[in-house]
């Protein structure tokens, strides 16, 4: 059964912040934040020289700062946008002052006690860093993770090296400040698109990391790596099934810390969806697990539980060649427990899924596109597809769900993008939203940058203070696309 619950336009306006650094006022050219701790944009139509942005309240969004206001002791009109991974200065939330920044602080970070463990509201921003590694190149993240314990927030993604070379990009920073730790560069070896995809944190606190790297004489290989707290490569392989392209995508843990990779191998001439496990050495353990039948299939997220994993992506219908969403169980040893293949061929629009996290009140939920519409398709412990939520955006382009993640309450966020076209005028928006364990929507944030251009979000890992840390990227004028990273109060 597919219950569709089709969520207005008029949900996803954007929230108003207070900034808390110049850095963050990125909506124009020359933003500061102002005295008042909203960002403020040169205007020479205002007597004051400067206008409040648009991410101010409703009240004054793009009005006049008054000349008394703007006579303060402000920060200048000299800030630019960081682009060396400088975090955003932090209040010191739980020590009973309320510093700019926050709405409230009650000399703890407990939850339910009146006062959010962020102290600000649920929905609100509280850092937001962002990655240029050359100026001018393409750096993006595609996959985080957090070690709650460790103050650590991973990034897997891709930065630019000599103008057209992508390496594998892999990054740590802290989970409280939003504080650049280290940077990890990988180079496949050859010129072209080395890219990690996932990643993920072991029992050990080790970083494991799945990609591509492109080679020089078989096309592009999976890749993995184990990396320990510190950034060192602990070991690192590839898999190259036949000479063809391969790709690791997704990366998760079973018990014991076995490593599950899944992606996509080539094969007589088609695509196969593919998963390996491995042990913590490195080892491969028992048979890959293979799907498809013709044309191009593949795996994009696996995600692990206990001694059983599910895997996520898309299938070529063979009646009709048009992409399926497609979802299954498996247990350790690669056992198939359940599958399920969602088709939609009117129009011929594909379907695939792109994330997914298993619901700790029992089930799962994936997410991805469908008919061009973000998807959040809710499946039962058995496989059996429940109710899902889609949205169409208000310009009718692409819409997608690139990942979920659950709280142990049963509640969850989704991310993505909405409005996503490269013909014309390229542009998306980055989207955030959270849910009650019955699906119903608690708040959404829609993320614009500078650039008004292609900004998207694509991971997402809860915490255990309820804060949400997202990965994608940003367009940023002068500075083509950015690593975007924001941790976000629950």
């Amino acid at each position: 059964m597919l219950i569709a619950l089709i969520l207005g336009a008029g949900c996803l306006a954007e929230r108003s912040y207070r900034c808390e650094s110049d850095a963050q006022c990125l909506a124009k050219a020359d933003g500061v934040c102002g005295d008042e701790n909203w960002c403020v944009y040169p205007d020479e139509g205002c007597a004051s020289g400067i206008a409040y942005g648009p991410q101010a309240p409703p009240s004054i969004a793009d009005t006049c700062v008054s000349v008394e206001a703007g006579s303060g002791g402000g920060s200048g009109m000299a800030g630019t946008a960081s682009d060396s991974g400088e975090p955003t200065p932090q209040p010191s939330c739980g020590d009973g002052v309320v510093d700019p920044g926050e709405t409230c602080d009650d000399g703890n970070r407990l939850p339910n006690d009146g006062c959010h463990p962020q102290c600000v509201e649920p929905g609100s921003p509280t850092w937001t860093v962002s990655w240029d590694g050359e100026a001018n190149g393409e750096d993006r993240g595609f996959g985080v993770a957090v070690d709650a314990g460790a103050d650590a927030v991973y990034v897997a993604g891709f930065t630019t090296v000599d103008g057209m070379d992508y390496d594998i990009l892999v990054q740590r920073w802290a989970l409280e400040t939003g504080e650049h730790v280290w940077t990890r560069a990988v180079d496949g070896g050859a010129l072209g698109q080395d890219m990690g995809e996932h990643v993920a944190v072991d029992g050990q606190g080790n970083v494991v990391v799945a990609g591509v790297v492109t080679t020089a004489d078989r096309g592009t290989d999976a890749w993995l790596t184990k990396y320990s707290p510190d950034g060192d490569v602990l070991w690192t392989l590839t898999h190259d099934e036949s000479g063809g392209d391969d790709k690791g995508a997704g990366v998760a843990l079973l018990d014991g810390d076995v490593i599950v990779m899944a992606g996509h191998v080539e094969v007589d001439g088609r695509t196969d969806a593919w998963v390996q496990r491995y042990d913590t050495d490195g080892n491969a353990v028992g048979d890959a697990v293979r799907r498809g039948d013709e044309g191009f299939n593949e795996a994009i997220d696996v995600i692990a539980q206990g001694s059983e994993y599910q895997v996520t992506g898309s299938l070529t219908d063979p009646t009709d060649g048009q992409q399926a969403m497609w979802t299954a169980r498996y247990s350790a040893d690669g056992a198939l427990l359940w599958e399920h293949v969602l088709t939609m061929s009117d129009n011929g629009n594909a379907a695939r899924g792109v994330g997914q996290d298993f619901d700790p009140l029992g089930g799962s939920s994936v997410g991805g596109v469908i008919v061009n519409n973000l998807l959040v398709q809710r499946y039962g412990e058995t496989g059996m597809p429940t109710t899902a939520i889609t949205i169409d955006g208000p310009d009718s382009a692409h819409d997608e769900a690139a990942d979920v993640a659950f709280s142990p309450d049963g509640t969850f966020v989704v991310v993505g993008f909405l409005d996503f076209r490269t013909t014309g005028f390229a542009e998306s928006d980055t989207w955030l939203a959270r849910y009650t364990a019955a699906g119903e929507e608690i708040w959404t944030d829609r993320f614009q940058g500078a650039a008004q251009e292609i900004d998207k979000a694509l991971g997402v890992a809860l915490t255990p203070d309820l804060s949400a840390v997202v990965v994608g990227y940003e367009t940023v004028p002068g500075s083509a696309r950015n690593m975007w990273l924001r941790r976000y109060a629950l």
